[in-house]
């Protein structure tokens, strides 16, 4: 672990395998007078998690070796799918490689993105943003390297638009 990195504790004992309840809180603004607590810090949560290891967490973090990660650290923290079994990283935040890509030519709409070795995608899409429904597009295997997917979507002649997401879960 790098001597700049930041580690906060202590902590004593370990966390489960079989799940537990994280919460992290943050100062926030002191009270200020003429409120009686005037001077107190009060702390607020800013984020909490609740994993288990059964389905819809990711298996492979139960003790096995990877650890389970945030895969973006801007999403609250108690959605499952926004965490996978990546290699250990201490110290530092994993973050996946990936970028969206699009362009059109005579056989549809093709999407291309980083993929990451060890991660599976799934590609959803809805022609309005009004549908409260993503439709499931594609998904891919779990990729054996990292690499440049392709996806084509052959059906967008009758939409007059269409939006997609990119889910990405090494645990589906």
């Amino acid at each position: 672990i790098s001597d700049t990195t930041q580690i906060y504790g202590p902590f004593d004992g370990n966390l489960s395998n079989a799940g537990e309840i994280i919460e992290l809180y943050r100062p926030d603004r002191p009270q200020l007078p003429p409120h009686t607590d005037a001077g107190f810090v009060p702390y607020v949560i800013a984020d909490k998690v609740e994993y288990t290891d059964s389905s819809p967490w990711p298996a492979e973090p139960d003790g096995n070796g990877p650890a389970l990660s945030k895969l973006n650290p801007e999403v609250f923290g108690n959605d499952p799918t926004n965490w996978g079994a990546v290699t250990p990283t201490p110290g530092y935040a994993h973050t996946p490689d990936f970028s969206d890509i699009l362009y059109t030519d005579e056989s549809g709409l093709k999407l291309y993105f980083n993929g990451k070795a060890g991660y599976k995608y799934l590609i959803q899409f809805k022609d309005s943003l009004s549908d409260d429904t993503w439709q499931d597009l594609t998904t891919t295997g779990r990729l054996t390297s990292t690499h440049q997917v392709e996806i084509t979507d052959t059906n967008t002649s009758n939409a007059d638009a269409r939006f997609y997401r990119l889910i990405v879960n090494p645990g589906m």
